[in-house]
């Protein structure tokens, strides 16, 4: 019994042949129609593990803003407070301090060191004191008032928060304006900004 060709004869059959047997190569190097994978290996390198992030914070506490003071009014020891900085006008021998606020900063790291930083806002970025006034109008501050103007860092330790002033506890931030006596004669007069935080007055805990 004769078995008829399907695919037809001579070159058409060929082609039809052709396609199909390529058809069937690909179905097969994908694995059938429903996947398609390459080749891979792996080794485990042998350590697992979840790690967490740290943390950074500076919060005022709910006692409201400090208050400004004259400290060494016409050379006598008891300051003298000051209702309106902006309208002060500021003299060699001067020393304002801005008292009260309290605030709490903590650092969380196990590689993490922080500085706490005063910065003034004004309208020409972190500028705070005049060109013409620099090295004779001081700004410095101080935690917990001991009036130094020595930095104030953090370091972490680990998983466990680091705190300014040792414990949770809020702490006392001053912050002292000084124009120096030893200014030499007409330096630093008529200024219109000898001291420019216009936009703000601000503590910044900064990682380094």
């Amino acid at each position: 019994m004769a078995v008829k060709n399907l695919f037809g004869s001579g070159r058409r059959g060929g082609l039809v042949r052709s396609a199909l047997a390529a058809g069937a190569a690909t179905a097969v190097l994908m694995g059938g129609f429903g996947a398609f994978a390459l080749w891979s290996s792996s080794i485990d390198l042998g350590s697992k593990a979840t790690i967490a992030s740290g943390s950074l914070t500076l919060a005022r506490g709910a006692a409201g803003n400090g208050a400004w003071t004259l400290e060494n009014p016409g050379g006598v020891a008891s300051p003298t407070p000051i209702n309106a900085i902006s309208n002060f006008v500021i003299s060699p021998g001067d020393v304002l301090a801005y008292k009260g606020l309290s605030f709490t900063g903590s650092v969380t790291g196990s590689d993490i060191e922080a500085e706490l930083q005063l910065a003034g806002k004004n309208d020409n970025g972190n500028v705070l004191i005049d060109a013409a006034a620099n090295g004779y109008i001081v700004v410095k501050f101080d935690v917990a008032g001991a009036n130094s103007p020595g930095t104030v860092t953090l370091k972490g330790t680990g998983s466990t928060p680091v705190y300014l002033g040792g414990s949770a506890a809020l702490q006392t931030v001053d912050v002292y304006i000084e124009f120096l006596s030893s200014t030499p004669p007409a330096v630093a007069q008529n200024l219109s900004s000898a001291i420019d935080f216009s936009k703000g007055l601000e503590l910044v805990l900064q990682q380094i």
